[in-house]
């Protein structure tokens, strides 16, 4: 189990695009998410028990600060996304007029009790 507050931000490194499935799982310490919106060929992704997340920002789908928004997609393959017990979500920002998503075909979100925005 990774112990930091943050990722380390070669998870988003160019080395991991053919990873397909991602599970974060009681990363305890853990308050800010990875940026995996980049992976290209990501199509399984669950969040777990990351009991100190408050937000889901910007930075969980691109980690540069400038891109093309034109062209960029966010989460281009992914099919399945879960997120299960963040005991402290509140809040999903999403990208504005970004494509996120584009192939998702399986959301669950159960246990988020305190998740009002998305």
């Amino acid at each position: 189990c990774y112990g930091g507050s943050r990722f380390p931000t070669w998870i988003s490194l160019p080395c991991f695009d053919k990873l397909t499935r991602i599970t974060l799982f009681k990363c305890e310490n853990c308050q800010l998410l990875p940026s995996l919106g980049q992976l290209p060929s990501l199509e399984s992704l669950t969040l777990a028990e990351l009991v100190l997340v408050r937000i889901i920002d910007l930075s969980f789908y691109i980690e540069a600060t400038t891109f093309d928004e034109d062209n960029f997609v966010a989460f281009p393959t992914l099919r399945k996304l879960e997120i299960k017990a963040m005991l402290s979500l509140e809040e999903w920002k999403d990208m504005g007029e970004v494509c996120c998503f584009p192939e998702l075909s399986k959301l669950v979100i159960k246990d988020c009790p305190h998740l009002a925005t998305l």
